[in-house]
């Protein structure tokens, strides 16, 4: 009982503060129509695409779906801890932001697994999969965590530009729910942001083309 009675406190909290945090910012601005996706539906949206996309991938490229679909379920364990959501274009170029969510998840893995422990180790590996396609980062991150992401991309590379393939194709779930309520302003957005790096994984994850389409790369929002 010993391990459930430490996680009920970050149990409790994930729940809550998923609950309370709005994602897209000012997007949502003088826009009524919009519904409010809090952090707590984005995980369940990235759970369910998370899955049926490694499950279509598997027949085409062996790898880790466990880590893919482990790290799916905690990436936003920083953001609930923290109690906020930044949108894409304020974080897409300040790593401190990402450094801050890893030193406090840390904080609590260590609080409820014991540090150094295997199961610590593991929940470390799933939390940090997220960054491991950004080696340019790594050298802000502690240490121990450095090292991690290094092993990571020498030994789960795929694995990472699956998740962070995943991570960038879910945004356009909410993106097409608001271009259906003829709000083109957040679809135009992600697009321009994703386009690029989607496009690249088709060539780099074998079966990706299955998911990102030429249709999808060829989308033209005006």
């Amino acid at each position: 009982m010993e391990k459930l009675f430490k996680d009920l406190q970050l149990w409790e909290k994930l729940q809550i503060n998923h609950q309370n945090i709005i994602r897209w910012g000012t997007f949502l601005e003088g826009n009524s129509s919009l519904r409010k996706q809090n952090n707590l539906q984005h995980i369940v949206s990235f759970v369910h695409v998370a899955t049926w996309i490694c499950f279509e991938l598997e027949e085409y490229i062996p790898f880790d779906t466990g880590l893919v679909l482990s790290a799916a379920n905690i990436h936003e364990h920083g953001e609930a801890i923290l109690k906020r959501d930044i949108v894409y274009d304020e974080k897409k170029n300040d790593i401190s932001e990402d450094v801050l969510e890893y030193i406090n998840v840390d904080k609590e893995f260590i609080r409820i697994f014991g540090k150094g422990s295997s199961l610590y180790k593991k929940m470390q590996k799933a939390f940090l999969l997220q960054f491991a396609t950004k080696d340019e980062n790594f050298i802000n991150f502690p240490n121990e965590a450095r090292n991690i992401l290094k092993y990571l991309k020498d030994n789960f590379l795929i694995e990472a530009k699956i998740f962070n393939a995943i991570e960038r194709y879910e945004y356009f779930y909410y993106c097409f729910e608001s271009n259906s309520k003829h709000n083109k302003k957040i679809l135009r957005n992600v697009l321009n942001n994703q386009k690029t790096y989607l496009d690249r994984y088709v060539k780099e994850i074998p079966g990706f083309y299955k998911i990102w389409t030429s249709d999808h790369s060829k989308m033209n929002i005006k």
